[in-house]
């Protein structure tokens, strides 16, 4: 059963809006917003000293407004100071019809003073927007490259990721699973 999630301003595959720790969670959830809005994989919205950590995302991000938009794999928008970090966008994509430069694989948008570390993105990701520019590295808005044979390794997710097995389910040829 496909899941799918719809709202005007922040849609998150887990949460909207985020002002605490959303941590160790994975969506399969399309997301899509409707109207200008911040739209995530994982939160629309990671607000003032918030974190996303160790969380995945596969459900498709789009918008289907023509406004200034922030989609991202994982998140939207991160506000000052906020973190996201040790996440991987494994989205098919994130697109909106609107003219944005608000758009990334992992973080749509990155206020001054918010962190990133340790993200990563799939390589075959499909970024669709007017105005995006790629800017890869674990530390940026699209993180670090990985491919498919990358994260259906146990040992990506534990060396590299650092996804704990206390939480975790690790096994070759699989994404993980919360146990």
């Amino acid at each position: 059963m496909a899941i799918h999630c719809y709202g005007r301003y922040a849609v998150g595959g887990i949460a909207g809006d985020n002002y605490g720790t959303v941590r160790n969670c994975r969506s399969a959830a399309g997301v899509t917003a409707t109207a200008e809005g911040y739209c995530g994989g994982i939160v629309g919205v990671n607000g003032s000293n918030s974190k996303v950590e160790y969380c995945y995302a596969t459900g498709s991000v789009t918008g289907s407004s023509s406004g200034g938009d922030y989609f991202g794999g994982i998140a939207g928008y991160i506000q000052s100071p906020s973190t996201v970090q040790h996440c991987a966008a494994l989205n098919s994509s994130v697109s909106t019809a609107g003219s944005t430069i608000y758009i990334g694989r992992v973080v749509g948008r990155i206020m001054a003073g918010a962190s990133l570390s340790g993200n990563y993105a799939d390589n075959g990701m499909t970024v669709t927007g007017t105005g995006y520019y790629a800017e890869v590295g674990n530390g940026n808005k699209d993180g670090a490259s990985i491919t498919a044979t990358e994260f259906h390794s146990a040992a990506w997710w534990r060396d590299t990721a650092g996804f704990s097995e206390s939480v975790w389910t690790l096994e070759n040829g699989k994404l993980p699973e919360l146990k």
